[in-house]
Formats: structure tokens, sequence, C-alpha cells
């Protein structure tokens, strides 16, 4: 009986934490907070317009200011078809790779699901910082 008792009490407390999980509100992501502004040294680009490379500080710190400002919860992983573009942010030590979809954003193999759709956003951002830099057309 009292093994009885152990395993519902698991039980219900997985299934707590599993409903915060899905309704918590989203949030910035602690993912993107650890970069760095001072030590990211470019941005690789990459979406349907073409691909390209950001070098100039403040253009990368409009890039990495909107991307830590971006609202997201974990989530379950899932495969995605495509995506509206990816960003490789380069920083002295280490590489942060985000990939962009309508309704998903995986950050470094990490999924989240954002509180809205940020490619619109992404697309004015990315319009803005091409005319700084040579696109290459794919």
């Amino acid at each position: 009986m009292r093994r009885k008792k152990i395993l519902i009490s698991v039980f219900l407390a997985a299934v707590v934490v599993l409903v915060l999980l899905i309704f918590l509100p989203a949030r910035p992501s602690a993912a993107l907070n650890k970069l760095e502004q001072n030590q990211v040294t470019s941005a690789d680009i990459s979406y349907a317009e073409g691909y390209y490379t950001v070098t100039d500080e403040d253009d990368l710190r409009q890039l990495v200011e909107f991307l830590q400002s971006m609202k997201l919860r974990p989530c379950i992983p899932k495969d995605l078809d495509g995506g509206f573009g990816t960003v490789t942010i380069w920083e002295e030590s280490r590489q942060t790779t985000i990939f962009v979809s309508e309704s998903y954003i995986k950050i470094n193999h990490m999924s989240f699901r954002p509180d809205r759709n940020y490619c619109d956003a992404l697309r004015k951002i990315f319009s803005e910082l091409e005319e700084h830099c040579e696109v290459h057309r794919q």
C-alpha cells in the first residue's frame, strides 16, 4: 500500500511539472543572454535571399539585442522541414547557432517555442543589415 502511494505521488508531481512547463509564460531566453556584446566578433546570416557576414560593431549590437529580446519557452524537440533562416553568432571562444522557423526556434540544438512569429521582424533587421554587407546569392 505504501509503495502505491509513492508511485501516485511521483506521477502527480510529474504531471504538475509538465503542466507548468506547458503553461508558463514565454520569457527572454537564458540561452541567448549568455551572448556577450564585447565578445561577439561576427555573425553569419543565411536565409532565402542569400547569405552574408556581419562584422560592423553597431550592426552586431543591433542583431544581438534583438535576439536577446525574443521571448522563448523551452519545448519538446521536433524535426523541421524548413525554416526562415539561420544566424550563427561567432564569439572569441565559441559559436551560437540559431535556426528560426515560424513557430519554432532552435538554439545550439535546444528547442524553443516563441511567444509570437519573429520572421517579419528578423526579415526587417536582415534587410537593414544587408545594406552594409556583401550579399552572396544562393
